[in-house]
């Protein structure tokens, strides 16, 4: 869930007020902040990977494929992604091995379905 691996990476989760927030989500896919603190996210439904296919197919969709936006990257900060790699290259370019992967779909911020009519 992005809100828990987000606490991670702002180091918010030693703060027993934002606790409750990434147990919900983890537990419901439900995000509430009725804190007036922006870092604890706002307010949102996350899916599952599962859930999208689940949810394409119930509107007579065919997935093509669900993408990893992100995937792990946006929790290494703006140098480490910006920066060239030995292979030199950026870091995104062992993106297209890993976005589809599902092992790496859970840990993106954002998720891209692909899907077509039947």
């Amino acid at each position: 869930m992005p809100p828990l691996l987000a606490g991670l990476f702002h180091g918010l989760v030693d703060d027993p007020a934002f606790l409750p927030h990434p147990q919900r989500d983890l537990r419901e896919g439900q995000h509430r902040n009725p804190t007036p603190n922006l870092m604890y996210f706002t307010t949102a439904y996350f899916h599952l990977p599962a859930e999208l296919w689940e949810e394409a197919r119930a509107a007579s969709l065919v997935v093509d494929v669900v993408l990893a936006v992100e995937g792990p990257a946006w929790m290494t900060g703006p140098g480490m992604r910006a920066g060239p790699t030995r292979s030199g290259g950026g870091s995104h370019g062992s993106a297209p091995r890993v976005e589809a992967d599902p092992a790496v779909l859970g840990m993106s911020a954002h998720l891209l379905l692909v899907a077509h009519k039947a």
